[in-house]
């Protein structure tokens, strides 16, 4: 399902990441653990084109990925963030966080009943 091989990252000039490889096979669970600042977010961040200056292969479900992701790409993969705090916003409602990637990526009704108090 995922496959990285030789994945380095940068940001400016530090290599933040060094020959990174790892293999994650269909139905497969992996963990990746390390110390903070180890890298394993920069990981994920380079997967789902969040960083730019990366060099490597990563193959996700039998597609390499290209340096820029094409919108399709974004419909099936996303980050979730660690930090609460940081990723959701406090003053949304759980249906605006929610409905918005799929506004943005105009999936239209997603068949979820809507609370007509929200």
């Amino acid at each position: 399902m995922i496959e990285i091989e030789n994945l380095n990252a940068w940001f400016g000039e530090n290599h933040v990441l060094k020959d990174v490889s790892l293999k994650v096979p269909t139905n497969g669970s992996f963990g990746l653990v390390g110390e903070s600042g180890s890298g394993k977010s920069t990981v994920l961040r380079t997967m789902t084109g969040l960083v730019d200056d990366w060099e490597g292969i990563m193959v996700v479900g039998n597609h390499e990925l290209a340096r820029k992701r094409n919108k399709d790409f974004y419909r099936q993969v996303q980050m979730v963030f660690q930090d609460p705090f940081g990723s959701l916003h406090p003053r949304h409602t759980i249906d605006r966080i929610l409905s918005e990637p799929v506004a943005v990526h105009g999936l239209g009704n997603s068949g979820c009943p809507r609370d007509p108090r929200a």
